[in-house]
């Protein structure tokens, strides 16, 4: 068994917040109500699991404003451990067991393993569908926006890229980066949000979908514009 499959194994959790799960997990105790709370509950002891870009946050490890090292020491600084489960050898087989490696008993051969696993999750690469274009000037290869419509109980949902999306809402686009954010580290436009496509290209996921942070990503590494820059003095 590698050691990749066996740290895999010996996680066996996501993050709660965006769903990734393989990649570096962290964990810390928690208390509080589950559920709703009423006034014969009381607060109970949960495990929190997140993976090191929803602690740290998405624009700092997308942008690598810093380091491997001070991700780790914020999640640290934040109460999280290192997510390695305990093991243990009975006839000659190793086995896992059901409870984390506490801070004080990690050793380097715990964090060595741990670190064989990516800071983030790496999803498949997912080739740009064939109707991924703009609905105005059918623009591809490039970032595209998502809006949705309602008309006569019909929902559409249309793309645009960025010029079209700005002309569209009369909004200066001026300051969107690289990746898709504004100054205020948003990349919404107009109540447009980034347009990505689920793995069989059948929906669009809004960003309250637990799996659309860690697509993200691919949305990411698409270029801003698909253009020559000197094209857009004609737009």
């Amino acid at each position: 068994m590698s050691d990749i499959v066996l740290l895999e194994s010996m996680m066996g959790h996501s993050c709660q917040t965006c769903g990734a799960r393989k990649c570096r997990l962290w964990w810390k105790e928690a208390s509080g109500y589950i559920g709703r709370p009423s006034s014969l509950s009381l607060p109970m002891r949960y495990t929190q699991y997140a993976c090191t870009e929803c602690i740290v946050g998405t624009r700092q490890i997308v942008t690598k404003s810093t380091t491997t090292q001070e991700n780790e020491k914020i999640c640290e600084d934040r109460g999280y451990t290192r997510a390695v489960k305990c093991m243990y050898f009975t006839g000659g087989r190793l086995c896992i067991a059901d409870s984390w490696v506490r801070k004080s008993c990690l050793t380097s051969a715990h964090v060595g393993l741990w670190e064989g696993l990516s800071e983030l999750e790496v999803l498949p690469e997912k080739p740009i569908p064939e109707n991924y274009r703009c609905q105005e000037c059918d623009s591809t290869n490039c970032k595209l926006w998502a809006k949705i419509t309602h008309k006569r109980s019909v929902t559409c949902t249309w793309l645009y890229c960025i010029f079209c999306i700005a002309r569209k809402n009369n909004t200066d686009v001026s300051l969107i980066d690289e990746f898709g954010m504004d100054e205020h580290f948003s990349y919404f436009i107009g109540g447009a949000f980034p347009a990505i496509p689920s793995q069989d290209n059948s929906v669009y996921f809004a960003p309250s979908a637990s799996r659309w942070k860690p697509l993200l990503h691919w949305w990411w590494n698409l270029p801003t514009v698909d253009v020559h820059p000197q094209e857009l003095f004609f737009r």
